[in-house]
């Protein structure tokens, strides 16, 4: 319903157990569950983070008797899965009842969007698919977010078609040779599902980390930028993006201190001796 509140981002509805939970930036643990009943569940529930951005209703013809009633969403594919392989680049069918609501979950319909079989960086998918419609005469159009490249999908029998050749990614970088510092873990866990594994960031979304000399400047900012979020931090006329920095005072001094002190390292070239004690002093004040 517009204007309905559905619990983001306090909270976010669990695909694999089916319950809402409280999320990590507003005190949850994956184990805590929300306030029953103050957000009405989803009536389909899709793995995070694939971003449906956009659906169509479908009419049954030409297709198969199988999409007769449902929906065509259009699955954009995650960005923050880092360091895990990036997933969810296709369009997925909702199938509906004869009340006509949705009757269950949903399934892939068309894959292979991103045309590589395994990579964590989003800017190696060769494709997205963001923008979906259906045809007067039942075709399911689907656009592409990455090349602008529009597909046109028809039913013409039973044979399927050669699924496409894998394009092999050309931008991954080497893990560098201080993959063992103490902040490496932090930054896996905590930083690259925003700023990607090489630092990279995600066009409109997060700066890349090598950019903007933010990194090997003051420490102080970069703590306090950790600690209490951009918005706090960071001047009102900044330069903006879709996300932006959420504070991380979760962490603790020791990790803060070590993240930061490996992400200058590997991303500012700088030798960084940010200490626990640094931290705390910052976590002191207002």
């Amino acid at each position: 319903r517009e204007g309905g509140s559905f619990g983001w981002p306090f909270t976010y509805f669990d695909f694999r157990t089916g319950k809402r939970m409280v999320a990590p930036e507003y005190g949850g643990d994956n184990k805590k569950t929300a306030e029953p009943g103050k957000y009405p569940d989803p009536l389909v529930a899709f793995a995070a983070p694939g971003a449906p951005l956009q659906m169509g209703g479908y009419g049954g013809a030409p297709f198969t008797a199988k999409y007769k009633k449902g929906a065509f969403f259009a699955v954009h594919g995650s960005w923050n899965r880092a360091p895990r392989p990036q997933k969810g680049y296709n369009v997925s069918f909702v199938p509906f009842g004869d009340k006509g609501m949705p009757s269950g979950g949903y399934e892939v319909f068309a894959d292979g969007f991103a045309g590589v079989a395994e990579f964590t960086a989003v800017r190696d998918a060769r494709f997205r698919a963001c923008g979906l419609a259906v045809g007067p005469d039942g075709s399911l159009y689907v656009a592409d977010s990455e090349r602008g490249r529009i597909w046109r999908i028809i039913y013409t029998g039973e044979t399927r078609a050669p699924a496409p050749a894998p394009v092999a990614s050309s931008s991954a970088r080497p893990l560098p040779a201080f993959a063992n510092h103490p902040g490496a873990k932090v930054y896996e866990e905590i930083c690259a599902k925003c700023h990607m594994p090489d630092g990279s960031g995600v066009p409109n979304r997060q700066p890349g980390l090598s950019a903007g000399g933010l990194l090997s400047g003051d420490t102080t900012m970069v703590i306090r930028l950790v600690l209490f979020g951009a918005d706090k931090v960071l001047p009102s006329n900044r330069p903006k993006w879709e996300n932006p920095m959420v504070e991380l005072s979760a962490l603790t001094d020791q990790e803060i201190a070590d993240g930061l002190n490996y992400t200058r390292l590997r991303f500012a070239n700088v030798a960084s001796t940010i200490t626990p004690k640094d931290v705390a002093a910052q976590r002191a004040k207002p």
